[in-house]
């Protein structure tokens, strides 16, 4: 990777990663002080540290520009060693990024590391080459730009006809801020698409998944039989037995293939339900259902108020 020097092991990570860095460690242990038991092992089980050198580029602040990308990073720890101007390829900082799962620290890496890559290109090029590489370098924060929006939610939908059922829940992804993607692909009609589509989910970022189903309601069973990631099921109500045949489907999914499902037509639980899976290991996001809790508990008391007021009979539904 060239100058993007990449570790998971090394003592940079335990400062923030660790109850007790690496550093401090050293010395207690020179001079005889007690290190708790534990605290040399992650934070917790869910814990993911990736560290990234930061060096000196062909100007003698090029560094700065990735410490300064780094502060758009959730989980990103900035150290910069307070060295002055720096020379080229000299060890100026490192980053830090902590995460969840180590594919989304990952993810952040890259945001990272193509600038990082960037200014050893242009540290290595004369300058002749430098208006190319001022294009090239727009171009990589306009990347950078659509993976803070990658989707952490996957909808997929058996038919373009279930569009009006998932409109509230999508909706309401939007009102939390919560970037998804819709797609459509039915268990029956094209089911090397949908195989295809449930295999690279992981990879791509994504955490929960939306699917409906109408019917015999197969698509939210068989996507979670194809990936280890959550799968909520949304049921169509049908014209023959009024949603209960595609309820009862995902309900009754046999032992070890899981997937929780909500009421018929109810898109807007099934957002409400991706949203809090999303928020336990996301702290940004966890703010986001919280308040829309909140606002929900204000409205039923402001109405459970105008009511007192005004009375059963004067009471005005659009009021």
């Amino acid at each position: 990777m060239g100058s993007t020097k990449l570790s998971r092991y090394k003592g940079h990570y335990t400062i923030e990663a660790c109850p007790l860095s690496q550093y401090d460690a050293h010395l207690r242990a020179i001079l005889g002080l007690p290190i708790p038991e534990g605290s040399l092992q992650l934070l917790n089980r869910d814990t993911n540290a990736i560290m990234l050198n930061i060096l000196g580029g062909a100007q003698s602040k090029s560094h700065l520009r990735v410490a300064e990308q780094a502060l758009s990073i959730s989980g990103a720890r900035i150290h910069l060693y307070g060295k002055g101007d720096a020379r080229p390829g000299r060890k100026m900082g490192h980053i830090n990024i902590l995460a969840s799962f180590i594919d989304e620290a990952e993810r952040h890496l890259q945001r990272l590391t193509k600038l990082v890559d960037k200014i050893r290109v242009d540290r290595m090029r004369s300058r002749s080459d430098q208006n190319q590489i001022s294009t090239n370098s727009q171009n990589s924060a306009s990347d950078d730009a659509k993976q803070a929006t990658s989707p952490l939610v996957a909808v997929t939908i058996g038919s373009d006809s279930d569009r009006f059922v998932l409109a509230p829940g999508i909706g309401l992804l939007k009102e939390l801020r919560i970037p998804y993607s819709v797609s459509i692909n039915s268990a029956y009609r094209t089911l090397e698409k949908m195989v295809q589509f449930a295999k690279v989910l992981a990879s791509k970022g994504i955490r929960v998944i939306i699917a409906t189903g109408g019917g015999a309601a197969h698509l939210p069973g068989m996507v979670a039989a194809k990936i280890w990631l959550p799968v909520i099921g949304i049921h169509i109500k049908g014209s023959s037995l009024d949603g209960m045949d595609s309820l009862l489907s995902t309900v009754q999914m046999p032992r070890g293939c899981p997937a929780p499902t909500v009421s018929i037509n109810n898109s807007l639980n099934a957002a409400q339900l991706a949203a809090r899976m999303l928020a336990i290991s996301n702290v940004s996001i966890r703010k986001r259902p919280e308040e829309h809790l909140a606002n929900q508990t204000a409205s039923v008391l402001e109405k459970a108020d105008r009511m007192d007021r005004e009375g059963f009979d004067a009471y005005d539904l659009d009021g």
